[in-house]
């Protein structure tokens, strides 16, 4: 078996536990690590040449999979979720793109909204990888309230979207590749 098709196993191992799991936090853990496994996958298979370089962060490598998505595609199937989503997003706690002080930062809950309004397919699925990401460094770094309704519900939606993504995604990647 190749390195590529034992990646590909354990992505779908990983996101077996998540929707194995009861607890929103896990479950959200679980649907990331198998995210984390895909994009760097993805990075090492277009930098195929050379070694990923591990120094220009996580969030590039996480974001950068946003080149496989058939946006038509993967927006018709996210749209009504993505709705709901909206609305118990906080915007009291807007998160931002790129890191603070960086310039031509963007409020990300407000430009998803805007662009999913707009209907421009694209740009929402980035900003919503975006988010996703944000909303794993939140719940790692422990930003999240473990009691909190509000919390647990917006992980068991994110785990959703992202598992919609990540099913997406390893799909593009397997026709791109032809894996």
């Amino acid at each position: 078996m190749t390195r590529e098709r034992e990646l590909l196993e354990k992505i779908e191992e990983w996101q077996s536990k998540a929707r194995s799991e009861i607890d929103p936090f896990n479950k959200y853990v679980s649907m990331f690590i198998a995210y984390n496994i895909f994009y760097n996958l993805y990075a090492k298979k277009k930098s195929r040449n050379f070694n990923v370089d591990y120094t220009q962060g996580d969030s590039i490598r996480a974001t950068d999979t946003i080149a496989l998505v058939e946006a038509d595609r993967l927006f018709e199937s996210l749209k009504t979720e993505v709705k709901g989503y909206l609305l118990v997003i906080p915007v009291f706690g807007e998160e931002y793109w790129p890191k603070p002080n960086a310039p031509n930062r963007i409020p990300i809950s407000e430009a998803l909204r805007k662009n999913f309004e707009a209907r421009n397919k694209f740009e929402t699925i980035d900003l919503l990888i975006k988010w996703l990401y944000k909303v794993r460094c939140n719940l790692v770094h422990g930003e999240k309230s473990y009691r909190d309704e509000g919390q647990r519900n917006l992980l068991e939606m994110s785990t959703k979207l992202l598992e919609k993504i990540l099913r997406h995604l390893v799909s593009c990647y397997k026709q791109t590749y032809e894996v």
